[in-house]
Formats: C-alpha cells, sequence, structure tokens
C-alpha cells in the first residue's frame, strides 16, 4: 500500500454502489466496538473507520512468523481485487505490532450462520446465492486466480441477503508469483485432488 488513495466505484448485481479504498491504516485510527468471531490466530471484529462501520481482523500475539508472512501474502493479493462480488478490502495496518486487515462489514456473517437463521431458503433466493458466487468465481478467474477454498464459512452474507467471497489466503495465480510487501512469493497451480465436498442449501 501506498499513503495515496485510491477510490473507484462498482455496481452490483442488487444495483448498490461498492466503494473499494486501498491505503496504508494507522492502527490509531481505527474504533473497535465488538469482537465477530475470533480464531486461534486472529480476531475479528466490527469497529468504526471514518465514520464507516466495518470488519477489522487482527492478527493475535499468538501468531508465529509463518502466519504473518501468509497474513502479508493474503495482503497482497486481496488488494489486487475490486469487484462488488467480493468482500472489499479498504486497508492495511502493518506498522508497529499490529497487522491487520480492514474489510467491507458484512452483516449477517458467513453463509453458514445465515443458514441457521434464514433457511430454508426459497428457489428465488438459492438462485440469487448461486449467481453471486459464481460472478465472484467469475471475476477471480479473469484476474487469473483460483480461490481454492469456497466453502460456507468463506462465503459473508451482507444486509441485502447478497453473498460475497472472502478469505483469499489460499489463492494460486496463473502468472505463479505475485509481488508482495517488499517480498516476491513464487505460486503455482495446482491439482486439487480432494475437493471440499458440496454442501446441499436447504
Amino acid at each position: 500500500f501506498t499513503q495515496k488513495q485510491k477510490v473507484s466505484r462498482h455496481t452490483s448485481l442488487h444495483g448498490s454502489q461498492v466503494m473499494a479504498v486501498q491505503r496504508s491504516v494507522p492502527f490509531h485510527t481505527l474504533n473497535i466496538e465488538a469482537i465477530i468471531a475470533k480464531g486461534q490466530l486472529s480476531t475479528v471484529y466490527r469497529g468504526r473507520w471514518h465514520e464507516q462501520t466495518v470488519a477489522i481482523k487482527v492478527l493475535t500475539g499468538y501468531a508465529n512468523a509463518q502466519a504473518k508472512t501468509d497474513f502479508l501474502r493474503e495482503v497482497s493479493i486481496t488488494q489486487q481485487l475490486n469487484s462488488p462480488h467480493v468482500v472489499q478490502l479498504y486497508g492495511a495496518c502493518t506498522d508497529g505490532n499490529h497487522l491487520a486487515l480492514i474489510s467491507e462489514y458484512m452483516a449477517c456473517g458467513t453463509l453458514a450462520d445465515y443458514l441457521k437463521t434464514h433457511a430454508p431458503l426459497t428457489v428465488g433466493q438459492q438462485r440469487r446465492l448461486a449467481i453471486d458466487l459464481a460472478q465472484g468465481l467469475h471475476y477471480l478467474h479473469e484476474q487469473g486466480m483460483c480461490h481454492r477454498d469456497v466453502t460456507d464459512t468463506n462465503v459473508l452474507m451482507n444486509a441485502q441477503g447478497q453473498g460475497k467471497l472472502t478469505d483469499f489466503g489460499l489463492v494460486k495465480t496463473k502468472s505463479n508469483s505475485i509481488q508482495t510487501l517488499g517480498e516476491r512469493y513464487e505460486l503455482s497451480l495446482i491439482h486439487i485432488s480432494e475437493p471440499t465436498r458440496p454442501r446441499l442449501i436447504s
């Protein structure tokens, strides 16, 4: 990231405009409000940044060197994405002892959580969700990227019932390389012999 702010807008399938702002974010500018999810290596918060509700994924103190390397790689990949069908990255904090991703807030959580309170989905809702995710995957493929980890926990739902792809840590690229923050990672497309078993949406 550079300090220069880059702003662009796209119109989504559902008619709303999505703004992607990519920049370096000082940690002290973030106002953390509540925990959304907590894992072994990171915690996701709901917070405020420049008067906007955002999701803030913070690497915890328990993260090892490899986790930090993977985090910076995910930043490098995600900052290249700008589509209404993937969760938008607004910025990243890499200053001092803080590593954090600041991204679009999806009020209804993961698809897994959404289905607990909204199932069974109507045929129309299923069709809409399938189109949302297909367009997200199509966008990634146009960028020469393969997600490789599409599960019901890596799809986030907004208040309008739109699903968006997230978690790009396992992405592989056609170019086999990604320029990251001061380091070059060599990647290669791999054959996935045991893909994640498809799940029925009921």
